[in-house]
């Protein structure tokens, strides 16, 4: 499990792959959402036209590659990141992370 600061921006990434050929592939729809402990999860975002990823935005990187950042500021414990996919693609896919207290 990957280990962040209080305050950073995480950065998520998912790979979609084809199970049957192994080859990436773009979904039909891709979304994603994330929540720190037992919080409620942030807003679902969907994935529009986007290259570049910031916070509440999914970028497309390259066939079958897509990323988002999450921002750590004034949380922290175990994190879950949801991406979720429909038809050609279809998958959910979960990412724990933890963010560490800022000690200072």
């Amino acid at each position: 499990m990957n280990h962040y600061q209080e305050g950073s921006l995480i950065r998520f990434t998912v790979i979609f792959k084809d199970v049957a050929t192994n080859t990436l592939i773009d979904p039909d729809i891709v979304e994603f959402s994330w929540r720190v402990g037992t919080d409620e999860p942030s807003a679902v975002i969907r994935y529009g036209s986007a290259t570049v990823p910031v916070v509440g935005t999914i970028a497309r990187l390259s066939l079958g590659t897509y990323e988002t950042l999450g921002d750590a500021t004034g949380v922290w414990g175990e994190a879950i990141a949801k991406w979720f996919s429909t038809g050609n693609g279809q998958a959910t896919v979960l990412d724990p992370v933890v963010i560490d207290r800022d000690p200072f």
